[in-house]
């Protein structure tokens, strides 16, 4: 499987929180995620929007923020 990450994340970070990462920070678009994933972008829109909801959580936010800026 190919991966779009802008930086390398390490191995315990699930799939679902880098693809949402690649979307929101690096841009990727839904369909190009999918297919690199291969599967539907239904799919990846579903994971996508499951990390959202939880960005309220602060301890989230800050594991995202930290993420994205390592």
């Amino acid at each position: 499987m190919q991966k779009l990450r802008v930086s390398p994340l390490p191995n315990w970070v699930p799939e679902e929180v880098c693809r949402y990462l690649d979307h929101t920070e690096a841009g990727s678009s839904i369909r190009q995620l999918a297919r690199a994933a291969g599967c539907h972008p239904s799919t990846v829109l579903r994971q996508v929007r499951r990390i959202e909801m939880r960005r309220d959580d602060p301890l989230v936010e800050g594991a995202l923020h930290n993420l994205a800026t390592a």
